[in-house]
């Protein structure tokens, strides 16, 4: 690899790291609104917001062994979750 294409991919990384800050942004925005007006309560199938949300987190959780394998596979370590939280 050559310093260039280090460089666009370093560079292509942090973008992607950015869109991601972006979409946990956005999903805070989205569950403030849900929880402000209580959208959540136009589907039947959920008691309250904590199950709505709980099952927005099955989803995504669904979506994320595919995206783990993938980052294990490259770097040869299983990444640990960050001390931070979100």
């Amino acid at each position: 690899m050559t310093h260039e294409e280090l460089h666009d991919e370093l560079y292509d990384l942090a973008e992607i790291s950015a869109q991601i800050a972006g979409l946990s942004r956005q999903m805070r925005d989205r569950i403030e609104r849900l929880q402000r007006d209580e959208l959540w309560t136009q589907d039947p199938g959920f008691t309250s917001l904590d199950q709505a949300l709980g099952h927005a987190l099955f989803l995504a959780a669904s979506e994320a062994p595919p995206l783990l394998k993938a980052i294990t596979a490259v770097t040869g370590t299983t990444p640990k979750p960050s001390p931070y939280g979100s």
